[in-house]
C-alpha cells in the first residue's frame, strides 16, 4: 500500500498496518464509514484497501483554538496543538479527497449527520464514545460487518468501558491486535 506516514493524526504506523488487516476482514462490495478522521491519516488505509466502494467520513472539523477543543477532550494535545487555528477540513481535503475519489466528506457530527447511510461493511471510530453512538453505528453494519476503533487501552477507560458494554449487548467478542490500542468486533451473521 502507498501510505503517507507524514499525514497528521494520532494512529501509529504499526496500528495503520493492523488497520489494513482489519479492513481486509470486512465484507467486500459494501460502503464504509469513518467517524472522526481528523486530517485523514487513517482514512488513507480504508481508501487503499477499498478502492471500489464509497468511504464516508463524518467529522465536524472544528477550529481547534484551545486544548479542550482537541479530539479526545484535549487528552491528546501534543499533535493537536500543532494544528490549533488551522483549517483541518482543508488539510483533510488536500490529503485525501484530491488523492482518493471514493472518499466523501460529511462535515458534521454522528449520528446526526449520517443521512441515508446503511448496509455498511466496516465502521472505523476515532472519537470519544458514548454507548448510544456506538449502538447507532453498529446498527448501520451488515451481518458480518466490522466495527473497529482505537484507544482501547487503560489511558482511555471510557472507551474500554463503552466497547465492553457494546460487546456484551451485541454478544460479539472484542478482538485486539497485540501491542496496539485498536479493537474490532464483527457483527453476527444471521
Amino acid at each position: 500500500m502507498a501510505l503517507d506516514y507524514n499525514f497528521p493524526g494520532w494512529i501509529f504506523e504499526e496500528e495503520m498496518r493492523w488497520l489494513e488487516h482489519i479492513c481486509r476482514l470486512a465484507p467486500t462490495g459494501y460502503d464504509q464509514l469513518e467517524i472522526g478522521p481528523f486530517a485523514g491519516r487513517s482514512t488513507q488505509v480504508l481508501a487503499e484497501v477499498n478502492t471500489s466502494t464509497n468511504i464516508y467520513c463524518i467529522d465536524p472539523w472544528p477550529a481547534y483554538t484551545k486544548d479542550e477543543d482537541l479530539p479526545h477532550g484535549g487528552r491528546s494535545t501534543l499533535l493537536g496543538r500543532k494544528f490549533q487555528s488551522q483549517d483541518i477540513f482543508k488539510i483533510f481535503q488536500k490529503n485525501i479527497q484530491q488523492r482518493y475519489k471514493n472518499v466523501q466528506a460529511i462535515r458534521g457530527t454522528f449520528p446526526e449527520n449520517k443521512g441515508n447511510l446503511k448496509n455498511l461493511g466496516l465502521i472505523f471510530v476515532e472519537i470519544d464514545p458514548t454507548l448510544e453512538l456506538f449502538e447507532a453505528a453498529w446498527d448501520l453494519l451488515i451481518p458480518g460487518g466490522i466495527f473497529t476503533g482505537r484507544l482501547f487501552c487503560m489511558q482511555f477507560p471510557d472507551i474500554v468501558e463503552t466497547t465492553r458494554a457494546l460487546s456484551n449487548i451485541k454478544k460479539s467478542w472484542i478482538h485486539q491486535p497485540p501491542g496496539t490500542s485498536l479493537f474490532y468486533l464483527q457483527k453476527e451473521y444471521k
